[in-house]
């Protein structure tokens, strides 16, 4: 890359300090018109919409979706299950937040119609493959395996790793989940959601060999018939549930109430829901539960849709041993809604999960909205009327999935959400929410001879300060984060950002009228001060080439 004269620095540097001092001051104020999680209306921050061609008008319907850093250069990236017939998509993060799509030359066309998919290591290679339950398809395929090559190049090997029509003969899966079940060091998988198919389980353990190779176990799960069928949509949940160090198994289930096993250790499951939830379900049917610690008492708790409704979620609270006890009244607000999926994102900061849910949508408007519930660290809920999360008034057309995980190196919980895009609801699209506490960003890009504009958040009563630089650099600060501009460019603007109630300021930078300015990059920083002290890095903000 061509580098500026040092001494042609200097006094660019010098300049812009100048004009910088100039404006000290007179930073702008203006009221922050979106919430804390906010969608960027510029190209890399926006999912390509690629339409499936099975709905009215250019719908982008995904079902479910995963983050994982499956190119292993230490940041997040965004990969969709396959729906209709089309390619699972892998979109790769440059460790910024910006994301472009490689799906045509990273993964295969030929996977069917997928529910659930996990992203792990089946391999121990280190990198992260993947694994689908196939829901429909011509052929014998109730679940994929893609192997990464460690770059992000996925290849099928679902025969090659054990899953054959004679080693496992078992048909029309539509939910898996992927943990060392067994807790022999390697990750086994386990598939289920059949839809009525006769099975003689409701759950199928592969174990793992420790290189990717699986083996179906029939003794693993209770032969029940389908009993507790998870069905479709949004799948299996683990987590342990009991306290004894495995990974336990939830999920809706299609016959009635909610499925629940607890592993013994060795990757054979219990059925507990006649022993471990109370009352038994028996009054509905579920579409979608999560789980997390929502009282601050160390077990996890669970959250529960129902389906067929549109109404509250239920709240079943852990006794520490994995008994579970409905105990929605008086926590849940009755006026709100679980939604298909009740996502559970630590949305305020404060270090315990909200609810935050995307309604369904339903007639005559057919639009779903958005619903906050905000925990107040002993899971008594309330819900958001101020919008000062996520804005209500934005449709949707079905969400199955909400995902979290800091994709642009800030220390925050962005959001990705899977809209289904149901019809006849407005064109669903796959959104990318970015968390805007402690963020930078510019909606123009930066001209010679104009004032370029910056936009800082931060928390009410702190203030940030602003920095830029003509070059890049990771350089850890630890307790602040990563600094991100290269230190033998970097120019700290001159007035200090502070928030207020509207927790955003805009610095409007001069950028000289100069020729060595030309297709120059330009990056942005801040470190964002709270009232209390606590004092961070923002995002890094790159802008390409100044005009």
């Amino acid at each position: 890359m061509n580098r500026l004269d040092p001494k042609m620095l200097l006094a660019t540097v010098g300049l812009l300090a100048s004009l910088g001092a100039q404006q000290a001051g007179t930073a702008v104020r203006v009221p922050l018109t979106q919430p804390v999680l906010r969608e960027l209306e510029l190209p890399a921050f926006r999912v390509p919409v690629r339409s499936v061609g099975w709905r009215n008008g250019p719908c982008d319907g995904r079902l479910t979706v995963a983050l994982g850093d499956v190119d292993r250069d230490g940041d997040l990236d965004v990969v969709y299950g396959p729906t209709a017939g089309q390619t699972p998509r892998l979109l790769l993060n440059d460790g910024n937040g910006r994301l472009t799509e490689v799906t045509a030359t990273a993964m295969p066309n030929d996977i069917r119609q997928v529910y659930q998919f996990a992203l792990a290591d089946l391999d121990n290679d280190g990198d992260l493959d993947y694994v689908s339950a196939n829901y429909e398809g011509s052929n014998y395929d109730p679940a994929s395996i893609l192997i990464n090559n460690g770059t992000g190049r996925f290849t099928i090997e679902t025969a090659q790793r054990g899953l054959t029509l004679a080693s496992f003969p078992i048909s029309v899966q539509a939910c898996v989940a992927v943990a060392d079940f067994d807790r022999d060091g390697d990750n086994d998988i386990v598939l289920g959601g059949s839809a009525h198919s006769s099975h003689p389980a409701s759950g199928f353990l592969l174990r793992n060999n420790g290189q990717g190779y699986f083996t179906y176990d029939p003794s693993a799960f209770p032969q029940d018939h389908e009993l507790r069928d998870p069905g479709i949509l949004p799948g299996f949940v683990t987590g342990d549930m009991d306290g004894d160090g495995d990974t336990d198994l939830l999920a809706r289930c299609s016959r009635g109430g909610i499925a629940y096993w607890l592993n013994d250790g060795s990757g054979r499951f219990t059925d507990a829901v006649p022993t471990h939830i109370h009352p038994p379900p028996s009054s509905y049917v579920s579409i979608g539960m999560n789980i997390a610690d929502l009282d601050g008492d160390g077990d996890l708790d669970a959250v529960v849709a129902r389906a067929y409704m549109r109404g509250p979620a239920l709240l079943y609270l852990n006794d520490g041993s994995g008994q579970l006890y409905e105990s929605s009244a008086g926590r849940i607000p009755p006026q709100s809604d679980a939604g298909l999926f009740p996502g559970l994102f630590d949305i305020d900061g404060d270090g315990d999960d909200e609810l935050v849910v995307f309604q369904a949508p339903l007639a005559p408007s057919f639009a779903g909205a958005i619903q906050v519930l905000v925990n107040d660290g002993q899971a008594d809920f309330t819900l958001d009327e101020s919008d000062s999360y996520l804005a209500r008034a934005q449709n949707n057309g079905g969400v199955y999935y909400v995902v979290q995980g800091d994709m642009d190196g800030d220390g925050d919980l962005d959001m990705f959400i899977a809209d289904g895009c149901t019809v006849p609801a407005p064109t669903g699209r796959q959104r990318y929410f970015l968390y805007t506490t402690r963020h930078v960003w510019a909606d123009l890009r930066p001209a010679r001879g104009a004032f370029w504009r910056v936009n800082v958040t931060g928390r009410p009563g702190g203030f940030g300060v602003l920095a830029l630089a003509f070059g890049s650099a990771n350089t850890p600060l630890p307790p602040f984060g990563s600094l991100g501009l290269d230190p033998r460019s970097t120019m700290v603007w001159p007035a200090l950002l502070p928030f207020d109630r509207e927790r955003l300021a805009v610095a409007e930078i001069p950028i000289p009228d100069l020729p060595v300015f030309a297709g120059r990059p330009l990056y942005a920083q801040a470190l964002c001060v709270e009232p209390s002290g606590l004092a961070r890095f923002s995002n890094l903000w790159i802008e390409d080439s100044i005009r």
